[in-house]
């Protein structure tokens, strides 16, 4: 990680999963802003949150590099997935919470 004295916050929002090459490709730059220092909250949301059950170098990758990973709770419900069944790092959250974050004038937000 890189002492970056100017660290940003970021909310990056992914709602595709991962036989999208781009949700990966998203997945990837997610970790290397969060490896740099930055913030990094990662949102996964509709098809995105199946990337939150495990096996993905993506979001593993992610995680080591220090990033936060959240989960929509209405997307894992609406797709059967219980809480309890996705990654241990992996917050459900409310639309809420993610409504806080974009309103924040100091985070960036970028929806994928």
């Amino acid at each position: 990680m890189s002492t970056n004295a100017a660290a940003l916050r970021y909310l990056l929002v992914e709602s595709r999963s991962a036989s999208h090459g781009a949700a990966l490709a998203f997945l990837r730059d997610a970790a290397v802003q969060s490896g740099e220092g930055h913030d990094v909250t990662l949102f996964l949301v509709q098809d995105a949150v199946s990337l939150a059950l495990g096996g993905t170098p993506e979001i593993d990758g992610f995680l080591a590099a220090g990033g936060r990973l959240t989960v929509d709770r209405f997307s894992l419900d609406q797709r059967g997935i219980r809480p309890d069944a996705v990654l241990a790092a992996a917050a459900p959250v409310g639309m809420e919470d993610v409504a806080e974050l974009v309103l924040d004038r100091d985070v960036r937000v970028v929806w994928h």
